[in-house]
């Protein structure tokens, strides 16, 4: 009886220190290969956009994407499945104002990657905001470039 109790003692001692093992290793894992925001960017490619105004449809945003010539030229595309995308655009309304913060998240990650606020005034919400993520884009694409050069 005691030597069973010892046999158990000893394969949970192991167990354990072998699934503590594992977790460090697989969280030094992650800290190392942790990207930053401008590199999750600049890696990115398909894009969902989530509308989440009736100010301000999907529809809108695409078309004024799909109108940049810098937004195929970083080779974005936009698909319609939001499963499939590397970035969600998400655009929201601030209530009796005439401003529209959205935010760009990673889908991998859930970090936001770029934002902005653009006001409905002097031109279209879809129009600035399209202007906004390509020059964020561009930036972010010039930080990962040059990063990766040293």
């Amino acid at each position: 009886m005691l030597k069973n109790f010892l046999l158990v003692a000893i394969i949970i001692a192991l167990t354990s220190a072998a699934s503590a093992s594992a977790k460090n290793l697989q969280s030094e894992s992650v800290t190392t290969t942790a990207k930053s925001p401008a590199q999750l960017f600049a890696s990115a490619r398909t894009v969902f956009i989530r509308s989440n105004t009736g100010f301000m449809k999907r529809k809108s945003l695409e078309a004024a994407l799909l109108d940049r010539k810098g937004f195929t030229e970083l080779g974005f595309v936009i698909t319609k499945e939001e499963s499939l995308a590397d970035l969600i655009i998400d655009v929201d309304h601030a209530h009796m104002q005439t401003r529209f913060p959205f935010s760009v998240v990673d889908t991998k990650t859930r970090i936001v990657v770029a934002s902005g606020n653009v006001s409905s005034l002097f031109g279209t919400v879809a129009g600035k905001i399209a202007n906004s993520f390509i020059k964020q884009a561009r930036n972010a694409r010039q930080a990962a470039g040059s990063s990766s050069k040293r």
